[in-house]
C-alpha cells in the first residue's frame, strides 16, 4: 500500500491520508510512466576494459539432488591460466552464505551472479572456487548435518579449493557458469568429494531464472533522476552497474527518513541481474548509514507469530553472516528491537505484529545463538515474497493542481519513505472510490 499524509495549505487545518495499490501508485505515480522491475534504460555504464582484457561473468547454478538446503560460504574465485599464473575474480575475506540447493528448481537450473571482472585476453584451465570447510546439510525433515570437504581440497586453516575445469581461450566478454553439480558429490560420514562443472544453458539470458541476491558495496558514478537512476556498486562482486526503477524499495538502515541516493555512500543492494542490459536491477536498496559492523541477517516466511510474546519462527531462504543450524530459525524481540514495515517505515511492535502474517516474509538482523537457533532482533522488517509487489511508501507535502472530477492531485515532496525522492520534486497522484480523502473529499 502506499500512504500519503498530505499537508494541506496553510490557510487549511485539514490533515489527510490516503491510501493506494502499490503496483499502480508507485510505477504511475512516482515515475509517471509505469514500468517493470527488471527493464531499465542502461545509462552510466561500466567503464570499458582495459587494452588486452575482456570481461568475464561468473555465476554459479546446482543440480538435482535430495537435500533442502546445502549451506556453502565462498571466498574467492580464481582463474588459473595456462601458464599456471592465477587471476583473482572474487576476493570477500568475510565470504558469503549461500544455499546451493535452492539453485535448481523443478529440475531446473536457477543463475546466481557471483563477481565479474576485467580479465587477460588469454588462456584459461580452471576456474577454484574457495570455500568454507564445512558444508552444511539440511534433509527434507529440517534435520541439518555438518560435513567437511575432503583434505585433498585444503588450502588453509578452514579454506577448501575446489576446482573447475575451463580450457577456454578468452577473446572476448564471457560468461562462464560453474555447476555445484551436487548429484554427483559423494559423502562419507562426515566428507563431501565435491564435483565443479563449468556448463552452458540457453536460460542464462532468461532473467526470470536469475536468483535475487544481497550485494553490499559503495556507490559511484550515480547518474539519471530518481527513481530512474544508475550506478556502480564496486563490492565483493566487482564493479557492476546497478539500475533502479520505481518500484524500487530504498531506505535508511538507521530508520531516518527522505532517503536519498548519492555517491560513496555505503548500501545493501537486493536484486538480480538483467542479462540483456548486464545490469544489477534493484529490487531494495538499504543505505547503511548506522555505520555499525555486519551482523547476522536472515530472510523468509514467517509462522508461529506471537504478538505478546513478541516471537516468530523465519524459514529461512537467505542468511548472511552467519551458518543456520536448519532450516528455520527462531525470532525473538527486545524492547531495543526496531521495527519496519515493507519499504522500511518506522513501525512500533504492535503495528509490526499486526501487519505480519503466517506465511508472509520478513528480513531479520540481529545476535545468533548457535546452541538454541534463535536470533535477537535488533530490527524486523517485513518483506514481500521473492518476486512479490514492493508495499507500502509514504510521502508529505503540500497537494497542488488538485482535480476532484478526475480524483488526481500532485504533492510537492518535503518527506517521503520507502522510496528514493527529491525534496520540492512534485509527484502525480491517483485515487480512487476505495482511497481514504478524509472528511470533504479532496
Amino acid at each position: 500500500m502506499l500512504m500519503l499524509n498530505v499537508q494541506l495549505p496553510a490557510r487549511s487545518v485539514r490533515v489527510a491520508w490516503f491510501t493506494l495499490a502499490a503496483t499502480l501508485a508507485v510505477g504511475a505515480a512516482l515515475s509517471g510512466c509505469g514500468g517493470s522491475s527488471d527493464t531499465s534504460s542502461t545509462g552510466g555504464g561500466t567503464p570499458p576494459p582495459p587494452a588486452g582484457t575482456s570481461p568475464v561473468t561468473l555465476f554459479v547454478t546446482d543440480a538435482v539432488n535430495d537435500y533442502a538446503q546445502v549451506w556453502v560460504r565462498v571466498y574467492g574465485v580464481r582463474l588459473v591460466r595456462e601458464s599456471g599464473e592465477t587471476i583473482t575474480l572474487l576476493d570477500d575475506g568475510t565470504g558469503f552464505l549461500t544455499d546451493l540447493r535452492g539453485l535448481n528448481v523443478g529440475g531446473e537450473r536457477r543463475f546466481s551472479f557471483v563477481a565479474t571482472g576485467n580479465v587477460p585476453r588469454t588462456r584459461y584451465r580452471r576456474a577454484e572456487v574457495i570455500t568454507d570447510r564445512d558444508v552444511r546439510l539440511v534433509d527434507s525433515a529440517g534435520t541439518s548435518t555438518v560435513k567437511r570437504f575432503a583434505a585433498d581440497f585444503n588450502l588453509e586453516t578452514n579454506r577448501s579449493r575446489i576446482p573447475c575445469e575451463l580450457n577456454f581461450d578468452l577473446a572476448a566478454p564471457t560468461d562462464v557458469i560453474v555447476d555445484f553439480d551436487l548429484a554427483n558429490w559423494t559423502e562419507t560420514a562426515t566428507t563431501i568429494t565435491p564435483v565443479l562443472a563449468r556448463v552452458d544453458d540457453p536460460g542464462l539470458n532468461n532473467g526470470d531464472r536469475h536468483r535475487r541476491e544481497d550485494y553490499r558495496g559503495v556507490v559511484s558514478g550515480l547518474s539519471g533522476t530518481s527513481p530512474n537512476q544508475t550506478f556502480l556498486l564496486t563490492g565483493r562482486a566487482g564493479r557492476v552497474n546497478v539500475s533502479t526503477s520505481a518500484t524500487t524499495v530504498i531506505y535508511r538502515e538507521s530508520g531516518a527518513g527522505n532517503p536519498t541516493l548519492v555517491n560513496a555512500q555505503r548500501v545493501e543492494v537486493y536484486g538480480r541481474l538483467n542479462p540483456a542490459t548486464r545490469q544489477l536491477v534493484a529490487n531494495r536498496i538499504k543505505i547503511e548509514d548506522e555505520g555499525l559492523p555486519a551482523e547476522p541477517q536472515a530472510y523468509g516466511a514467517m509462522s508461529n507469530l506471537n504478538i505478546s510474546a513478541g516471537t516468530l519462527t523465519l524459514a529461512i531462504q537467505r542468511a548472511a553472516f552467519f551458518t543456520p543450524s536448519g532450516s528455520t530459525v527462531n525470532i525473538v524481540t527486545t524492547d531495543a528491537t526496531k521495527y519496519r514495515l515493507r519499504r522500511g517505515i518506522a513501525a512500533t511492535r504492535l503495528e509490526f505484529f499486526e501487519a505480519a502474517t503466517d506465511g508472509g516474509f520478513a528480513e531479520v538482523e540481529g545476535s545468533y545463538n548457535a546452541a538454541t537457533n534463535t536470533i535477537t532482533a535488533r530490527k524486523l522488517k517485513l518483506e514481500g515474497a521473492p518476486d512479490g509487489p514492493a508495499g507500502e511508501a509514504e510521502v508529505k507535502g503540500t497537494p497542488e493542481a488538485i482535480a476532484p472530477a478526475a480524483n488526481t492531485f500532485k504533492i510537492k515532496m518535503n518527506e517521503w519513505e520507502g522510496f528514493s525522492g527529491a525534496l520540492g520534486r512534485l509527484i502525480s497522484i491517483d485515487t480512487s472510490a476505495a482511497t481514504f480523502r478524509g472528511p470533504g473529499g479532496l
